[in-house]
């Protein structure tokens, strides 16, 4: 036999968000969170809660961090934007897209599976 608790998702979110080692919002904490428990619906399986998996495979990001960090994934093309940062951050959002998983927690934050 064994005792299981079971937790709320903003349980789990503040629990990330309070460790103060993660660094984690709790706005990102619960939109992780969320994503998480849908996913663990989709796939039909339990996801374990591990804070250290967690820090470890995903990142918060800002737009402005976005365009510094994964402006190398549009090198080949990037000339066709001429300067439109705008234009420019969506083609980046499309590659990461389509290559890991992207989350967007607000209009200046994003989670990226690392």
């Amino acid at each position: 036999m064994a005792i299981i608790t079971t937790r709320s998702n903003d349980a789990y979110a503040l629990e990330l968000s309070s460790n103060k080692d993660n660094g984690f919002t709790y706005t990102w904490a619960s939109a992780l969170i969320d994503y998480l428990d849908d996913l663990s619906d989709d796939i039909g399986e339990n996801i374990e809660f591990d804070q250290v998996a967690i820090r470890c495979d995903y990142s918060e990001y800002t737009k402005d961090e976005i365009l510094r960090e994964y402006t190398y994934l549009i090198d080949s093309y990037i000339e066709d934007y001429e300067g439109d940062k705008d234009d420019e951050f969506e083609a980046i959002l499309e590659e990461l897209r389509g290559n890991t998983t992207l989350l967007e927690v607000d209009e200046n934050t994003y989670i990226i599976k690392d």
